[in-house]
C-alpha cells in the first residue's frame, strides 16, 4: 500500500487531521497517535499504521493500493465531462440593460434587449436540446432581469411547457442585483423548481453604497437586504454575492455579521468572489490577484466557520468533473443578439464563443469551444503535482488561458487552514442537522 497523493495533513491543536481530495473523506486522530500517524502521512511510513485502522483508512482512499494510479480517475473523470449530455445549462441574457451603474462591472452596458426573433431561436433550441438530454436548466441573467419580467415569464412558460411535452426535467436560478425584488417577483419564481436566487451584496454597507448605486446614485443596500428576507421567508435558497476588490478586501468579512443581525445566519449561502477585470471594464488597478485574494478569503471563511457558519457544503461534495459549468459543453451564454458565450465574465466579440442560428442550432466557433471543453488538466504542470486537483480540475480557464493569470483555487494558498476549515464546517453542519 502507498498513501493517496490527494491527502493533505493539518495539525489542529492536540490532533491531526487528514483530508482526502478524490474521496472527500475527513478524519481526525487523537493525541496519542498524532506522532505515529504523521510518520505515516508526511513520510509515507506505511507500516506504522496501527492494524486495526488499515481498512477504514483503505476504504476512504488515504491508502491505496501500491500499483493504484490515481491519475486514471482525474483523466476518467475529465473525460467525463468532455462527454457530458445529461444535462443543458443555459444562462440567458434577458437584457444588457441596468437600473444600476456599479463601477466595477465586467459587462458592457447597453439598452438592448432580447428580440422576438431571438425569442424563436431559443425555443427552437430547447427543442432539439430536449432530444438528447434529460434536464435543462435556466439561469435568468441580464443585465438586470427584472427591467424584462413579462419577457421572463413569457418564455419561461414556453420553455417549461417544451420540457414537460418532452419529458425532461426543468429546472430555474435567477441572478439579479435584487432591488426589484417584490412580492410578485417571488411568488412567480417560487412556483417553479428554482435551485437557487443569486443577489449580490457588498460588504462593509457603506462600501455597497457606494459602489452598488442606482443610475441616479442613490444607495441600494437597505432595500436588496429586506428582499433578500422576504425571499427567505417564501422558502427561496438565497446565494449571496460578495464582490472583493482591493477596497473591501479587509471588509469584506463583515457579510457574515450584517447577515446575522437579519436573523439570516445559515438561511443563505454566502460567496465572496474577486472582481475580474474585461475589456468592456478594466478595472485591473483594483483587481485583486489570485494570491492576494485567496489568502484573505480563506482567513475570512476561518474566522466564520469558528463562529458557527457554514462555509461550504459537506466535504465529500467539493468535488467536480471542471472547474466551473462554462468547462461543459452543455453550458452556453446567450446575449439578446443571440451570441453565445462560454465564460459569464468575457463578453467582448474576441470572447465570443458562438451564435444560435435561425433553426435553433448553436454554431459554435470550433477552436473557442474547445479551447474550453477539451482541456486537460493533467497536461498542466502545476496542476499534475496539486493536492486539491479533484478539486480545482485546473482551475478557471478563462483567467489561466485568456488573460495569462494564475487561477489556483483559493483554497491552494493555505492547505492547511483549508482542512481546520473544513472541519468546523462538518461540524458547523451536523449540529445544523441535529438541531
Amino acid at each position: 500500500m502507498k498513501c493517496s497523493i490527494f491527502n493533505i495533513t493539518s495539525k489542529d491543536k492536540d490532533e491531526l487531521l487528514v483530508y482526502n481530495s478524490m474521496t472527500g473523506a475527513l478524519v481526525s486522530f487523537e493525541s496519542k497517535y498524532v506522532e505515529r500517524m504523521s510518520y505515516v502521512f508526511n513520510d509515507g511510513l506505511i507500516n506504522m499504521t496501527p492494524t486495526d485502522f488499515v481498512d477504514p483508512l483503505k476504504e476512504d482512499g488515504f491508502l491505496v493500493d501500491i500499483d493504484f494510479d490515481e491519475y486514471e480517475k482525474i483523466n476518467m473523470l475529465t473525460q467525463k465531462r468532455i462527454n457530458w449530455k445529461d444535462s443543458w445549462h443555459f444562462s440567458i441574457m434577458l437584457n444588457q440593460s441596468c437600473n444600476f451603474k456599479c463601477f466595477y462591472c465586467f459587462q458592457p452596458r447597453k439598452n438592448l434587449f432580447l428580440s422576438s426573433n431571438v425569442e424563436d431561436r431559443i425555443l427552437r433550441m430547447i427543442k432539439l436540446r430536449c432530444r438528447d438530454t434529460s434536464k435543462i436548466t435556466i439561469d435568468w441573467y441580464g443585465g438586470e432581469p427584472l427591467l424584462s419580467f413579462d419577457l421572463l415569464k413569457r418564455l419561461n412558460t414556453k420553455i417549461g411547457k417544451i420540457c414537460s411535452a418532452n419529458d425532461v426535467e426543468y429546472e430555474i436560478c435567477f441572478t439579479s442585483n435584487g432591488y426589484l425584488m417584490n412580492s410578485e417577483v417571488l411568488e412567480y419564481l417560487n412556483a417553479y423548481k428554482i435551485s437557487h436566487l443569486q443577489i449580490t451584496l457588498d460588504a462593509p454597507i457603506a462600501h455597497h453604497d457606494k459602489s452598488r448605486i442606482l443610475n441616479n446614485g442613490e444607495p441600494t443596500f437597505k432595500k436588496i437586504l429586506a428582499n433578500i428576507q422576504i425571499a427567505v421567508k417564501q422558502g427561496i435558497h438565497v446565494l449571496v454575492r460578495v464582490n472583493a476588490i482591493k477596497e473591501n478586501k479587509d471588509s469584506s468579512f463583515e457579510i457574515y455579521e450584517i447577515l446575522e443581525n437579519a436573523g439570516l445566519k445559515n438561511k443563505v449561502e454566502v460567496s465572496i468572489r474577486p472582481v475580474v477585470s474585461s475589456s468592456a471594464n478594466p478595472c485591473s488597478d483594483n483587481c485583486l490577484t489570485n494570491i492576494d485574494f485567496g489568502k484573505k478569503m480563506m482567513s475570512h471563511y476561518y474566522e466564520a466557520a469558528k463562529k458557527g457558519w457554514i462555509i461550504l457544503p459537506f466535504v465529500d461534495n467539493l468535488q467536480s468533473m471542471g472547474y466551473c459549468v462554462a468547462d461543459y459543453p452543455t453550458h452556453a451564454i446567450i446575449d439578446p443578439m443571440a451570441n453565445v458565450y462560454k465564460c459569464g465574465e468575457a463578453f467582448s466579440d474576441t470572447e465570443n464563443t458562438g451564435k444560435i442560428n435561425d433553426k435553433g442550432e448553436i454554431i459554435w466557433d470550433k477552436k473557442r469551444f474547445e479551447a474550453f471543453v477539451n482541456r486537460d488538466p493533467l497536461n498542466q504542470k502545476e496542476c499534475v503535482s496539486c493536492e486539491i486537483l479533484p478539486i480545482c480540475m485546473g482551475g478557471c480557464h478563462m483567467l489561466r488561458f485568456w488573460k495569462q493569470k494564475k487561477s489556483c483555487n483559493e483554497f491552494k494558498h493555505d492547505l492547511e487552514l483549508f482542512v481546520k476549515i473544513l472541519r468546523l464546517n462538518q461540524e458547523n453542519l451536523d449540529s445544523s442537522v441535529s438541531a
